[in-house]
């Protein structure tokens, strides 16, 4: 039997019904190229596995007797896969149009583009937020640390791009939640970052393919993006507060050396002390309990300052969503 044009990803924890949804997408979405789907199960509690082996038998499911994280979880799968693309997708995201071809037929045309992403919409069908951006940079870090983005000026953004409009156009990251390469390339810049748990994987792995090309946003072909699977607890919120910003400044400094990382630091404290200010005003109403805004910023503030309180990954990963 040929190898597949392309490989699907799909990476599950105790998304049963989520991922029945998204499995549903795909096998009613994509046409016009062979393709192969594999679901990593990264130590579900749920009944996400029997579900697959019942009712999916098409798909190739690959059992991880502990939580990978986000990277590591969809490295095993590009382990098993055999096509010369490879789409990756959030089991909590449902395909609205033959996205897939889309994404591969852009890699086939242009050897310039290393990776390309779909818009990601969320519930109420608007573009979401943190579905792309620039490379961290310490102007990016400033700017997004200020709120330069109001300013509706590209060379303003921070580390989040805001939309400019329907169209196409060169990123510095694409989100995770669906994204296309070729399988060769991922594997030649060493995949999703091992270093980092959960967040920025995505943002890592663009700044690493930059050696093949570009990383390129098609502003069509929707993906409907549910989120907030993941948010968990008050404590957890907080926990992944602090890797988003650990891992962030870690790409800063492998993309523009330790000096940036300095830099793009100093910018990330100036914005939490402004963020700290405005958590202060909302004790009167929320109390320090209930005061999430002060609890994530404390929390930022001490990693910033060296207090690695945090662990890198969960002590117990299977409690946490990769």
């Amino acid at each position: 039997m040929s190898a597949p044009d392309l490989s699907l990803v799909i990476l599950s924890y105790n998304t049963e019904a989520l991922l029945r949804e998204c499995l549903d997408s795909v096998f009613a979405r994509t046409r016009g190229c062979s393709f192969e789907v594999i679901v990593v199960d990264n130590a579900s509690r749920d009944g996400s596995v029997a579900m697959l082996r019942r009712d999916y038998p098409q798909v190739r499911l690959v059992e991880s007797p502990d939580n990978l994280g986000f990277g590591g979880g969809n490295n095993l799968g590009v382990e098993h896969a055999a096509g010369e693309y490879i789409v990756f997708l959030n089991s909590d995201a449902v395909l609205r149009y033959d996205t897939c071809l889309e994404l591969v037929d852009c890699l086939r045309a242009r050897p310039d583009v290393a990776c390309v992403g779909p818009r990601v919409v969320g519930s109420d069908g608007l573009p979401q937020m943190q579905a792309w951006g620039h490379l961290p940079s310490p102007w990016r870090l400033l700017m997004q640390a200020i709120g330069g983005a109001r300013l509706r000026l590209p060379a303003f953004e921070g580390v989040d791009g805001v939309r400019r409009g329907s169209g196409e156009w060169t990123v510095g990251w694409l989100s995770g939640v669906c994204i296309a390469v070729r399988r060769e390339q991922f594997r030649a810049v060493g995949g999703f970052d091992r270093r980092f748990f959960m967040y920025a994987e995505d943002v890592a792995l663009c700044g690493r393919l930059r050696r093949f090309g570009r990383s390129l946003l098609l502003d069509r072909a929707d993906v409907l993006h549910y989120g907030g699977g993941s948010s968990g607890n008050r404590a957890s919120r907080v926990r992944n507060a602090v890797w988003q910003q650990r891992h962030i400044l870690q790409v800063c400094e492998d993309e523009f050396g330790p000096g940036a990382r300095l830099l793009g630091g100093a910018a990330v404290g100036f914005g939490l002390l402004l963020r700290l200010a405005a958590s202060l005003l909302r004790v009167p109403r929320d109390g320090i309990a209930g005061n999430l805004l002060l609890a994530t910023t404390m929390a930022r503030l001490a990693d910033l300052m060296g207090r690695r309180t945090i662990p890198e990954r969960p002590v117990d990963s299977a409690a946490v969503k990769g």
